[in-house]
């Protein structure tokens, strides 16, 4: 992570209900590479069922810092706002994608607190096609370098696409009530990778190391 520090990257946003995750998604170019780190949260309240549904590996996820768990049964907006504000500090933020379902808080945060930084409301279904179909292609060519980040994995593995006549794709979730999992990380990735797509990048920089 300390080769990250300094570079410039693009932010994804996926807004939690209730008893989903929430997902913080950076995505750094790297030549034609890119690097991507995600921030996970999740209220206390829907800890036991995610801990239940992952054979306990939700409790290794938490001890390791891939997952925040916020007091209450909602997610703790001003924990994530931190997070945003200390990883500001860290990285060079040249735009931000996200869901505009429930994201009005956070569009005001970012407005007020980082105000050079665009913020594009990213439309969700077959509207985001273009990313979704750009993240695929990064897998496929093996230039998605995820850091082999479990929660992510967990939710890439869930995550199942529909497509329309026109060969639009979008990602849905699966039944959640029957298996239990989450998708959270994907459309995440998809609206930082929707951000990148809006403000590629000037100049590419290859690092060393990072796989």
């Amino acid at each position: 992570l300390d080769q990250l520090v300094g570079r410039p990257c693009v932010g994804g946003l996926d807004l939690s209900s209730v008893s989903d995750l929430t997902s913080l998604c950076w995505v750094f170019p790297d030549g034609d590479n890119r690097l991507v780190l995600w921030r996970h949260f999740c209220p206390e309240s829907v800890v036991p069922e995610l801990i239940s549904h992952t054979a306990g590996m939700f409790t290794d996820w938490v001890k390791s810092n891939h997952v925040t768990v916020t007091e209450g049964d909602v997610i703790d907006y001003d924990a994530l706002h931190d997070q945003i504000a200390a990883d500001a500090t860290n990285y060079k933020i040249t735009a931000f994608g996200i869901d505009p379902w429930n994201s009005a808080a956070t569009s005001n945060w970012m407005q007020q607190n980082l105000p050079k930084v665009p913020v594009h409301r990213v439309p969700q279904g077959y509207r985001l096609s273009p990313a979704l179909k750009e993240i695929e292609r990064l897998i496929r060519e093996r230039q998605f370098i995820h850091g082999a980040n479990p929660v992510a994995r967990w939710c890439f593995d869930a995550a199942e696409i529909k497509q329309d006549d026109e060969e639009r794709i979008k990602v849905v979730k699966p039944d959640r009530k029957a298996i239990g999992k989450r998708i959270d990380a994907v459309p995440a990735a998809a609206n930082a990778i929707d951000a990148l797509l809006r403000n590629p990048p000037r100049k590419a920089r290859k690092a060393v190391g990072f796989r």
